[in-house]
């Protein structure tokens, strides 16, 4: 990736796992680990869920952005409820709003991801983005 990245005059900023690992890496600590090593590796951030496994495993070896979805449920543990469950995915854009300050409030989350496969993402981001705007939040890329 980063290759490829590179062939084209552009630049990776952060490593993200995606979907099931991602999912895993927060809960288990040896794929924490995993992430962390190729991280730290490429000397890259570390992207991912307050107080998970990835955090923990990356202590003082990497830096750790704190992510939260503006689109999804969480449970009681701080992990995601699962988009096969009743009621998994926040469609408000106020609601997603509360729950995004919730998030920078209660666990410094940083970074905000929403899920780009929802026929309605695009409105529902500008919404989004709308309604954070009008709160008084500035939007800035990760530096």
């Amino acid at each position: 990736l980063i290759a490829l990245a590179q062939s084209y005059s552009a630049e990776v900023t952060h490593l993200k796992p995606h979907g099931a690992l991602y999912n895993q890496a927060c809960r288990d600590h040896d794929v924490a680990k995993l992430m962390v090593k190729v991280a730290h590796h490429f000397r890259l951030p570390l992207m991912g869920l307050p107080n998970s496994e990835m955090e923990c495993a990356g202590a003082g070896l990497v830096e750790y952005i704190r992510e939260g979805f503006a689109d999804r449920r969480y449970k009681a543990d701080g992990s995601l409820v699962p988009r096969d469950e009743p009621d998994a995915m926040i469609e408000d854009a106020d609601e997603a709003a509360d729950q995004v300050e919730r998030l920078m409030t209660q666990y410094g989350v940083r970074s905000i991801c929403v899920h780009g496969d929802d026929p309605d993402a695009v409105s529902f981001v500008l919404s989004l983005r709308q309604v954070l705007t009008t709160r008084g939040h500035v939007f800035r890329s990760l530096e």
